[in-house]
């Protein structure tokens, strides 16, 4: 069936941006057809629903870990390596109770929207590193900000010694990130995951 609109409601859907237009564009056929069954309709506004949600809501850091451990997933090559929804919990639970484990919050004003996670101690003497960063994350409504950069940044400063990173070879925006942010790195090893590097750099006062 075709609805058809008037010179008006053209006008109105024309003014929209186009995710606005889309949006206008379901209202309209569903004010003019309300016995349709629009699909469309459905899928869109339930994704527009997680966006607003994601965006606007303070994510508990289980809830950013999580969302970062699914994020890890899409990733190709990386299928079996991480289970989301079993593995999390326990390492969620090491890194923040873990005398040699810290959990940075990442804040954006007075908001924590990701956290980085550096390791040392007992937990990197099998890598002969001072210090292992082992998770960065931010929420994506809060990205390209420079508030990971500048975190990293600061804590390297305040702590200088021989790091350690993992880096999936397919995450290029992982690479790109730390490129721009350390430099040129020491050392480059193999790892125990498959599509993994173990990256070194030392950083000095």
């Amino acid at each position: 069936m075709k609805v058809e609109l008037s010179d008006d409601e053209r006008d109105y859907l024309a003014d929209k941006t186009f995710w606005d237009w889309k949006r206008a564009e379901i209202d309209v056929m569903c004010t003019k057809a309300p016995w349709i069954e629009n699909e469309e309709a459905k899928k869109y506004f339930a994704e527009q629903e997680r966006r607003k949600t994601m965006a606007k809501r303070v994510m508990s850091r289980k809830d950013m870990f999580l969302a970062y451990k699914r994020e890890l997933c899409s990733f190709d090559g990386v299928d079996g390596l991480i289970d989301p929804e079993w593995t999390y919990l326990a390492d969620y639970e090491l890194f923040t109770t873990h005398k040699d484990a810290e959990w940075i919050p990442i804040m954006d004003g007075k908001d924590e929207v990701g956290f980085m996670v550096v390791l040392k101690g007992e937990l990197t003497k099998d890598h002969d590193v001072d210090y292992f960063i082992w998770d960065t994350y931010t929420v994506p409504p809060h990205r390209r900000k420079g508030l990971m950069k500048k975190a990293v940044i600061d804590y390297i400063s305040e702590h200088p010694g021989k790091y350690g990173l993992v880096m999936m070879d397919k995450n290029t925006p992982s690479h790109l990130f730390w490129e721009s942010t350390i430099g040129e790195f020491d050392e480059v090893r193999s790892w125990v995951w498959p599509g993994c590097h173990l990256f070194i750099v030392r950083k000095e006062e």
